[in-house]
C-alpha cells in the first residue's frame, strides 16, 4: 500500500506505477496462500475454501494476464488500488481476532470497505481480462494452453464473475448485518 501511494505522487501516470510495484504484488499474492493454509489449520477464523478460491481468482488475472503480457493500464493500478486496501484492513482484523480483541474501528472498515472496494476490483480485474483477451487469442507463444485459452477464459469469466461474484457479495453483505449488529456488538462489548 505504501508502495503504491508513494509511487503514485512520484511518477507522471498511473502506467508507471503499476509495472513498478507489479514484483511487489506478485510477492504478496503468492504469500496470500499462507492465509488458506491457516484457515484450514484453525489458525484464524474463515473458511479455506473461500480462501483459496480468492487466492486462485487474484493470482489467475495476475500470472495468467497481467504479468505474462506485462499490461501497465489503468485497470490494473485500480485492481492493485483495490487489493492493497483490503488487505491493509483485512491483517490488521485477522491480528485482533487471533488475539480476541475487538477493536470496532478496523471491525468496521472491514465489514464495510468492500460494498466499494470489491466491485471496484471486480471491474478492475475484468477490464485487464477484456483487454488482454485479444491479444491471449491472437498470440499463443504466450499461453501454455497455446491458442485455447479462449475455451478456459471465457467461461472462468462467466462462472467468476456472473456467478460467484454475486454470491459473494450477497454473503459479505450477510456476514456484514451479522457483525455490525447491535446485539453482536454489546456481546463484544460485554466479553471485555
Amino acid at each position: 500500500m505504501y508502495s503504491l501511494v508513494q509511487s503514485q505522487f512520484s511518477m507522471s501516470n498511473n502506467l508507471d506505477l503499476s509495472s513498478s510495484i507489479t514484483h511487489m504484488v506478485i510477492l504478496s499474492q503468492s504469500l496470500c496462500f499462507l492465509e488458506t493454509l491457516h484457515c484450514a489449520l484453525n489458525l484464524t477464523k474463515g473458511s479455506a475454501v473461500t480462501s483459496f478460491s480468492q487466492f486462485i481468482g487474484r493470482n489467475a488475472v495476475l500470472f495468467g494476464f497481467v504479468v505474462p503480457l506485462q499490461q501497465t493500464n489503468v485497470a490494473v493500478f485500480y485492481m492493485y488500488l483495490a487489493w492493497a486496501i483490503s488487505e491493509v484492513i483485512r491483517y490488521p482484523f485477522y491480528a485482533f481476532s487471533t488475539l480476541k480483541m475487538d477493536f470496532f474501528p478496523i471491525v468496521y472498515l472491514r465489514y464495510t470497505t468492500f460494498i466499494v472496494l470489491y466491485p471496484i476490483g471486480v471491474m478492475s480485474e475484468l477490464s485487464v481480462l477484456y483487454q488482454a483477451f485479444p491479444i491471449a487469442t491472437a498470440d499463443p507463444r504466450y499461453w501454455m494452453f497455446g491458442g485455447y485459452i479462449k475455451f478456459i477464459m471465457l467461461p472462468y469469466m462467466i462462472y467468476a464473475y456472473g456467478v460467484a461474484f454475486p454470491q459473494i457479495f450477497r454473503y459479505l453483505l450477510k456476514t456484514r448485518k451479522q457483525a455490525l449488529s447491535p446485539t453482536t456488538t454489546t456481546i463484544n462489548k460485554k466479553d471485555k
